[in-house]
């Protein structure tokens, strides 16, 4: 059963205007999503080593729904992303209009089955990574989420790796972040992250999406949410399944 969201669930993502129309292609998939590393195969072909697990997250945002934020003119949203261990490697990538369809793992807004499909509008993503300098813990979700410093860990505009858009333009967005100890700016410790996402333009933004996160270990426990409110219910859920 697909995780279907009541309220948006979390990692931290930004957008703005340039919304366009376009035929949502359902069927079509993403290319395989891996790490930084590559392998050789017998034929001397470099190829991607696929993440050990990936976690999408389908959502589409609406002609004048509010941001969680504004800043330089632009109309920035979040998703929360709960990590429950260190990783070695997290890559975040997001593609506007969404393509594929949800895994019984992946998350859901619920307003994706009647917006997106009824919806041909996509956007220009933008995406950053970051993480809750003082949120290690559950019990530090309540009293600090409203007030916690967030430390940027990257962000990403129109990477190459990433298909085109429906008008043809290499408009999508991945980053990937590699475990440093030594760098609080780079461990991928425990904790609880965010994905800002917003479009290169300014104004209005309406479209769907879909944002993935892939690691080369198992993501067991972990959670994305859009609503601030539906993170420690979305952790405990998860908690439970295991």
């Amino acid at each position: 059963m697909k995780k279907v969201l009541i309220t948006a669930l979390a990692a931290a993502v930004f957008f703005t205007a340039g919304c366009k129309s376009a035929t949502l292609k359902t069927d079509s998939e993403l290319p395989i999503f891996g790490t930084d590393a590559e392998k050789t195969s017998a034929g001397g072909k470099k190829i991607c080593i696929p993440y050990a697990d990936v976690t999408g997250y389908y959502g589409y945002v609406s002609s004048g729904s509010l941001p969680d934020e504004v800043a330089n003119g632009k109309n920035i949203r979040y998703l929360y992303l709960w990590l429950p261990f260190t990783v070695p490697e997290l890559g975040v990538r997001m593609a506007s209009p969404a393509v594929g369809i949800p895994a019984e793992k992946d998350f859901v807004e619920n307003t994706w089955e009647t917006d997106a499909q009824n919806n041909r509008l996509y956007f220009d993503p933008w995406i950053r990574l970051e993480r809750a300098v003082d949120i290690i813990d559950l019990e530090d979700i309540p009293s600090r989420i409203n007030s916690t410093k967030w430390l940027t860990y990257g962000t990403n505009d129109d990477n190459p790796e990433m298909p085109a858009n429906p008008a043809g333009k290499k408009y999508n967005s991945l980053l990937r972040i590699s475990n440093d100890p030594r760098n609080p700016a780079k461990a991928l410790i425990r904790g609880l992250y965010r994905i800002g996402f917003t479009c290169y333009k300014t104004g209005d933004v309406q479209g769907s999406f879909i944002v993935q996160v892939g690691a080369p270990v198992k993501l067991a426990g972990a959670v994305m949410v859009k609503e601030k409110t539906s993170l420690l219910p979305a952790i405990q859920a998860a908690e439970s399944a295991e």
